[in-house]
């Protein structure tokens, strides 16, 4: 019988209250501290995973966010250009015929 399946047998005849020997008692103990670290590992393994995950996923929303400011920047220098040439279309015309004051 494997190992594993004997301190199965061992669990189940401790959580039913049946005395065990202190040899059973010691290797049940062993076998427990076993089954914590490999369950600590896995959920460490797996924690790790959704870290990564949920890092990628905020990279992608980051650079999402980049290209729609970056998108917003070029629209404004678009209407910057726009108003920059319309200023210098009025400054020619101003100069072309100046407005005369009269006091």
């Amino acid at each position: 019988m494997k190992k594993d399946n004997l301190m199965q047998i061992l669990h189940d005849r401790a959580t039913r209250g049946e005395d065990l020997l202190e040899t059973e008692k010691t290797r049940l103990s062993d076998w427990y501290e076993t089954q914590d670290k490999l369950e600590k590992d896995l959920l460490t393994k797996n924690l790790s995973a959704d870290i990564r995950v949920n890092r990628k996923k905020q990279i992608q929303t980051v650079l999402t966010e980049i290209a729609n400011f970056s998108n917003k920047i070029q629209t404004l220098i678009a209407q910057n250009e726009i108003l920059r040439r319309e200023n210098e279309t009025l400054r020619e015309k101003l100069v072309q015929n100046p407005m005369r004051e009269t006091v």
